[in-house]
């Protein structure tokens, strides 16, 4: 991948998120839609945001996180197709039922009074608990990938690197802490590619053109000096 500057970059992602917006969706989407535009649209939104915390020099790479996440995300529900949409619906259940007991269990009445067991699990797919371990899936899914999940992981959870980050050492041998470490940590070119792959996995994986994005896809990659890979459509039993 070539190395673009950071505002070449920027400009990048804001060009791939105003395509993704300018293009028409279904408005009665299919469950494989439903799952790979949303998580377009949110992949759009993590990495605006990361954009304005490394303008403030902020670290992003939480952010980036998310953006990596839903990039192994995307391409394991296209390789398990039905299988990985009933594994999302029978996680979600799940997690609805859980947090309804978890306020049950606190008297907390926020959700209504709907009894937590009442709440009917589908079938446990074989695959459901793939999606909750993201370095086994982008060790899975592309190598490549890898090593860059987890320096940024190791960062967004409580670590010794989440801790270290914050701390200098003067001249004079003394600790000093700061809130803000001075930079964001996160190559914005990186950002791009990993947008623009996401946007061309959900493309691929959904049916119909869409001009606008494409566009700003071919634009992303003449930038960016990649070429974005290819996946087959989501997978149809």
């Amino acid at each position: 991948m070539g190395i673009a500057s950071d505002e070449v970059a920027a400009r990048v992602i804001a060009d791939l998120t105003d395509g993704f917006s300018s293009s028409r969706w279904p408005v009665e989407p299919s469950p494989a839609e439903f799952y790979l535009l949303g998580w377009s649209a949110r992949s759009c939104e993590l990495a605006t945001g990361l954009v304005a915390l490394h303008e403030r020099r902020i670290d992003a790479r939480p952010l980036l996180r998310g953006l990596l996440e839903h990039a192994a995300a995307l391409r394991w529900l296209v390789d398990h197709g039905e299988d990985g949409i009933s594994a999302l619906t029978y996680d979600h259940r799940r997690w609805q039922r859980n947090l309804r007991q978890s306020l049950h269990e606190q008297e907390w009445n926020l959700l209504g009074d709907e009894d937590p067991e009442q709440i009917e699990l589908p079938a446990k797919p074989a695959v459901a608990d793939e999606l909750r371990h993201f370095d086994q899936l982008l060790a899975r899914i592309d190598r490549k990938w890898y090593p860059a999940y987890r320096v940024v992981a190791r960062v967004s959870h409580p670590s010794y690197t989440s801790a270290e980050r914050h701390w200098s050492v003067d001249a004079e041998g003394h600790a000093n802490l700061h809130i803000q470490a001075g930079e964001s940590r996160v190559p914005l070119a990186a950002a791009a590619f990993f947008l623009g792959q996401i946007l061309v996995d959900a493309m691929d994986a959904c049916s119909g053109g869409h001009p606008a994005l494409d566009g700003a896809l071919r634009r992303a990659e003449s930038d960016l000096g990649v070429a974005f890979e290819r996946v087959p459509p989501v997978a149809e039993d």
